[in-house]
Order: C-alpha cells, then sequence, then structure tokens
C-alpha cells in the first residue's frame, strides 16, 4: 500500500481506498451493461435472469449464450416469414414473426454480441468514465 499526501487538503489518498472507488465504478458499469441485456430480452416468452457477482454477469438461459456469441449450426429450420426478434450488434427487441417449422441441419444463429454493442454504446456516452470518475469524486474528494 501506498500513501500520497494532499497538502492543500490535509488528506492522504491511501490505494485500497482508490481500489474500492474504481470496483464501485466497475459495479456501476456492470448494472448498465446488465439493463441493456434485459431490454435486449424484454418481449422473450420466458425471459432470461442476470446478476452481478463479484466483477462478473452470470445469466441463466442457454438461449442467450446462444444468440449473443452465435452458432454454427442450428437443429430447428424456420418457416419463410420468419423475422427475428433481434438484429445483429443492435440493443433492444422487436416483434418477431415466423415459426419453428421442423427439424433440418441448418446454418448456424448469427451472434448478436450484444455484450460488445451495450460496452460501445456505454462508451460512446461517456459512462464508462463518467462511473470511474464520479466514485473518486465522490469517495477522494477529486474534482473535475
Amino acid at each position: 500500500m501506498f500513501t500520497i499526501d494532499w497538502v492543500n487538503k490535509g488528506m492522504k489518498f491511501v490505494k485500497s481506498a482508490f481500489d474500492r472507488k474504481v470496483k464501485l465504478g466497475t459495479q456501476d458499469v456492470l448494472k448498465e451493461i446488465v439493463k441493456d441485456f434485459e431490454n435486449s430480452t424484454s418481449n422473450w416468452s420466458d425471459r432470461p435472469e442476470f446478476w452481478i457477482e463479484e466483477d462478473e454477469i452470470y445469466y441463466n438461459d442457454k438461449r442467450f449464450l446462444w444468440i449473443n456469441f452465435g452458432t454454427s449450426w442450428r437443429a430447428k429450420k424456420m418457416s419463410p416469414d420468419w423475422v427475428s426478434k433481434s438484429q445483429v450488434g443492435i440493443l433492444g427487441t422487436r416483434p418477431g414473426a415466423g415459426t419453428v417449422a421442423g427439424w433440418a441441419n441448418k446454418p448456424g444463429i448469427e451472434a448478436r454480441r450484444w455484450d460488445i454493442a451495450s460496452v460501445e454504446r456505454q462508451s460512446a456516452r461517456g459512462i464508462i468514465p463518467n462511473a470511474i470518475i464520479d466514485r473518486l469524486e465522490e469517495g477522494i474528494g477529486i474534482f473535475r
């Protein structure tokens, strides 16, 4: 652990306090990512649950894994009027159409990459750096 004296404030900056504030900022970012995931699955009939443990997001549904990361093949044939509820790289959902029309060995699901889209959206909006900066300001008195 190291200490830096802030002469003008009479305060000491302790690395462990800094680490705690960065961790809280990270938690804020993870909460925003979970909101994006929940929004992207909001019209699923059986919605997945998302939760945060430590610095990781967990979910309880393999369909989210398949749709977010894609698959090399799929075992279901879709009707000709099929419209997916989601689009590649776009957060959110829309009404889908069509039905499962039987079994087949078909090309896989194209990865939606909601994880990347969420981080890019937050970075563009300044949420990632601001979340950490806000926690630092709140915790140890640093001002922009």
